[in-house]
């Protein structure tokens, strides 16, 4: 299982993002089962303590859940990749605090790199903070 935490730089607020694949557990009290091969990325409001993994890792409370490809521009649709933009992510339309800006955004889309979900970053943001992630990792050698 996958779980990044994610902050919205501009609130300050924490989020944690977890990754869902075929057979994993998730829903309310973990009680549904991915069926689908396309995996999907739930975002938690990491200020409450309601849900917790299957692990028994805290997760927060439950805000929103998308499929990746659709964030990254490869459904059906035909939309637009979330992170070729220089925009966040509003979660939901009913809670102000429940929005991710540019910066985490940028996090998310490392995430999915990290995990093997994409190949390669388009947000500018996210390339600037993985070359400033790899300056700061030590050296082998």
């Amino acid at each position: 299982m996958s779980i990044k935490d994610i902050l919205n730089e501009e609130t300050g607020r924490l989020f944690r993002a977890r990754i869902v694949q075929e057979g994993d557990a998730y829903g309310r009290d973990m009680c549904l089962v991915h069926e689908k091969s396309e995996a999907l990325i739930e975002f938690y409001d990491a200020t409450y303590d309601f849900e917790t993994s299957p692990e028994g890792e805290v997760l927060g409370q439950f805000v929103g859940r998308y499929y990746i490809d659709t964030l990254v521009g490869r459904d059906r649709i035909g939309s637009d990749s979330i992170f070729t933009g220089d925009t966040g992510l509003n979660l939901d339309g009913g809670v102000d605090v429940w929005s991710i800006d540019k910066h985490g955004i940028a996090e998310v889309e490392i995430f999915l790199l990290d995990e093997g979900f994409i190949s390669e970053l388009s947000s500018p943001i996210a390339l600037e903070k993985l070359a400033k992630r790899e300056d700061n990792s030590p050296q082998m050698g």
